[in-house]
């Protein structure tokens, strides 16, 4: 069966043609063939909403460490207008740096543990992009890895069991 016979409507016996539903619609269809149409019909849409003319990008940052406070600066800079790129564990550093080589910011939210291993691998072309952030940062922590002027953030929050930090 051909996608045309399946548009048109002549696949199910039915003979009124499908329609492609518009986003001003506000209903997302339920069957899956219309949806699937329905999101191509928003994407395009988006798509020339968001014309190069009219789009306005910040550059990238890159986030070490997606936990509790790394997601919250995330959420934050997508909400700016920032793209994030998450770096968690097993994602190798230096291929991300070589794709993302002049990022806004490198924004290191890992536990306290994990800071200085991390550390270790930051690539070249970040080290005078870091802000480093923890509860407790002392000039040793970066300076034993030749980091010399980091931005950096002293967090200490309290936060109640269930809820995200706001």
């Amino acid at each position: 069966m051909t996608a045309e016979k399946k548009r048109n409507g002549s696949a199910t016996g039915n003979d009124t043609p499908w329609k492609r539903p518009d986003i001003s619609d506000g209903v997302i269809p339920a069957e899956p063939v219309q949806a699937v149409g329905w999101f191509v019909s928003l994407r395009t849409s988006l798509a020339k909403y968001l014309s190069k003319e009219t789009r306005i990008m910040n550059k990238p940052v890159v986030v070490i460490g997606i936990g509790e406070l790394g997601s919250v600066f995330a959420r934050g800079l997508l909400r700016c207008g920032h793209p994030v790129i998450p770096i968690i564990r097993g994602i190798d550093m230096a291929v991300e740096a070589d794709t993302t080589p002049d990022p806004a910011l490198v924004l290191v939210a890992v536990a306290e543990n994990d800071l200085h291993p991390t550390m270790e691998h930051i690539p070249e072309p970040w080290r005078e992009r870091l802000c480093l952030l923890q509860n407790e940062l002392l000039p040793r922590d970066w300076q034993n890895h030749a980091i010399h002027t980091p931005t950096v953030i002293a967090v200490w929050f309290e936060k109640k069991k269930g809820q995200d930090v706001k």
